[in-house]
Parts: C-alpha cells; sequence; structure tokens
C-alpha cells in the first residue's frame, strides 16, 4: 500500500515537496521588494475537489491549473506575476504520490511563467482537498488595463478559440468515448490553460486597450461585468465567435462556446484605430485573436446572429446554484 498524507507531519510534507520550489519557507511571513515606480497586484483564487477537478486527475495537472488559472487574473490586468502563497486542504487518506504529483505540476508552471512560491499554509480536511493560491503581480504605474474604461464606439476581441476548456470538462467527466477522439489533449487543455502574458503586457505598454478581463466563468457571464463596470452595453456577433475546427467536429457551436467556462483567454475592448496594431501584435505574439462585437450606450449585452437578438443564450458558469463537476 502506497504511503497516505496522514503519516507525515507538516513540516515534513513541506520539507519534501514544497520547500524545494521557494528561496525560503523558514518564516510564516514573506517578504517582496517591489521595483521603483510599479504597483502590486494581489488575487487569490481556490480550486475545490468535486467542484474543480475530480480526485482521480492527473494531480500534475491540477498543479498547473491552480497556477494558470490565478496568474491570468493578474495579466488580465496589464501585470506581470512574479510570486504566489499556496494553502492547502488535505484529507489523512490521500496518496502523498497525488501530492508528489500536485508539486510537479506547480512547479512545471511555475517554471514557465516565471513565477516563485513564497509561502503558504497546510491543514488537514475532513473528506476533500482544498487548493488556494495567491498570485502577486506586478504593473507599471500607468499601465494598468481595468474593465472600467470601455467607451461606446470601442470595439470587443478575445483571444484564443472559445469553449475548448468545456470540452476538456466533458472529456473528464467521461461525456465523450469516442476511440477517434485525443481524449488526453482536450483534457490538458482543461488543466492547462494558455498564457497571454506577452501579448498582454505589451498591448497595456503601448496602450491599446480600454479594458480587459479574462475569461474564467464563460463569454456570457464575463462580458456583462465588463460593461457593468465601464457603466456600458455591447453587442457581439455570434458568427464571429472563434470556435476552433476541432471543437467543431465535436459539434461545439458558437452558442454553447459563450457559455463554457475556464477558457481563461482575455476579452478586451478597444478604440477602433488600435484594431490593426493588435492584430499585428498578436500575430507577432503567435496568439489567436478575434474581433467579435462592439460597445453600445446602455446597459445589458446582446448576442446577434444575422443582425437578430438570439434568445435563450445560456448563463455560463454559476459559482452557486450548482453541484459541481
Amino acid at each position: 500500500m502506497s504511503e497516505i498524507v496522514g503519516n507525515l507531519d507538516e513540516d515534513a510534507l513541506i520539507e519534501a515537496f514544497f520547500a524545494p520550489l521557494a528561496p525560503d519557507l523558514s518564516d510564516d511571513v514573506a517578504t517582496i521588494e517591489p521595483s521603483h515606480g510599479r504597483r502590486l497586484l494581489i488575487t487569490t483564487d481556490a480550486l475545490l475537489e468535486k467542484v474543480h477537478f475530480l480526485r482521480d486527475s492527473r494531480a500534475d495537472w491540477v498543479g498547473q491549473k491552480a497556477v494558470r488559472a490565478n496568474v491570468s487574473d493578474i495579466v488580465a490586468d496589464g501585470g506581470r506575476p512574479r510570486w504566489l502563497t499556496l494553502t492547502l486542504g488535505l484529507p489523512n487518506d490521500l496518496p502523498v504520490s497525488w501530492v508528489a504529483g500536485f508539486a510537479r505540476g506547480l512547479a512545471q508552471a511555475c517554471s514557465s511563467l516565471n513565477v516563485r512560491l513564497i509561502g503558504g499554509d497546510t491543514t488537514c480536511t475532513h473528506s476533500d482537498i482544498f487548493i488556494s493560491v495567491t498570485a502577486i503581480g506586478e504593473v507599471d504605474q500607468v499601465g494598468r488595463v481595468t474593465r472600467s474604461g470601455a467607451l461606446p464606439g470601442h470595439l470587443l476581441a478575445v483571444t484564443g478559440y472559445l469553449g475548448e476548456s468545456g470540452i476538456g470538462l466533458d472529456m473528464v467527466l467521461g461525456k465523450n468515448d469516442d476511440p477517434r477522439v485525443d481524449r488526453e489533449s482536450w483534457m490538458a487543455r482543461h488543466f492547462i490553460p494558455p498564457f497571454r502574458g506577452s501579448f498582454s503586457w505589451r498591448a497595456a505598454d503601448f496602450h491599446f486597450l480600454s479594458a480587459m478581463m479574462d475569461l474564467s466563468d464563460g463569454l456570457v457571464q464575463d462580458l456583462p461585468r465588463l460593461c457593468r463596470a465601464s457603466g456600458v452595453g455591447a453587442e457581439v456577433d455570434l458568427e464571429a465567435i472563434p470556435v476552433s475546427r476541432g471543437a467543431r467536429e465535436l459539434g461545439l457551436t458558437a452558442r454553447e462556446a459563450v457559455t463554457r467556462g475556464e477558457d481563461f483567454e482575455l476579452l478586451m475592448a478597444f478604440d477602433p484605430e488600435h484594431q490593426e496594431s493588435l492584430r499585428q501584435l498578436a500575430h507577432l505574439h503567435e496568439v489567436p485573436f478575434t474581433r467579435i462585437g462592439r460597445v453600445v450606450a446602455g446597459k445589458g449585452v446582446r448576442f446577434l446572429e444575422d443582425g437578430l437578438e438570439v434568445e435563450g443564450i445560456g448563463k455560463g458558469w454559476r459559482h452557486f446554484g450548482t453541484s459541481g463537476i
């Protein structure tokens, strides 16, 4: 029988798996010295077993997701993620091999995205795994892009392809067992979202964007949040929603793609004069960039098809009132 978490004490667990990732975990307080003239950005996200992942999911992928989903918020503000703190709640019967895999994925993400684990906490839970990551980043004092700067007449665009993480989730849940489908690749897309930092930083540095956020709960949920923050409305052309060829072959439609969560792509508003510059910048950084609509005066978001408003678009991911995955 493999060793379980309940057989180790907290210090041994930290020493074995997380101390190698951090410069110094000997104190309960971490110190950070930001660069001169820059602001700190801080965000926290939690991942819960049975809500965001299943116990039998690859632990290294869960570690990757814990980092990438969190730093996405920093990137969506035009910031550069620098440091992480990690809180883990682990049940006593959890195999230590799961923790080792999780730490491996955490290390891979930290190395790839150039962020450092600098502290955290571990505790015992009665049943399910609980993960909370706090990401801290830096942004130039005049370079931050919030959700609140969109104006009527500005355009809307997204990076990447929408709905792909949702397809990966379907594979995790066993909703597609077609042997011709590369289930492993789709599941990896769910757990390891793309990192759009290089594109975001340059777009922010050049002041091309008026508003930006990441898509965590689906366009149908997140775009209204940007609109409320900016005091505007929006119109989205469903024909323009970027759905990859592979996703279309699996039956994903634009109407469904806007409701699927956890793509962690960027949603942007910008003055039309910057559209071509943004396209060129996206091409330079090999980031798919698609204009999907426009900002309008008033309130609310309208989804259009052939110029007519579409009724009955789903509501996207809701954190409450659902039983999880």
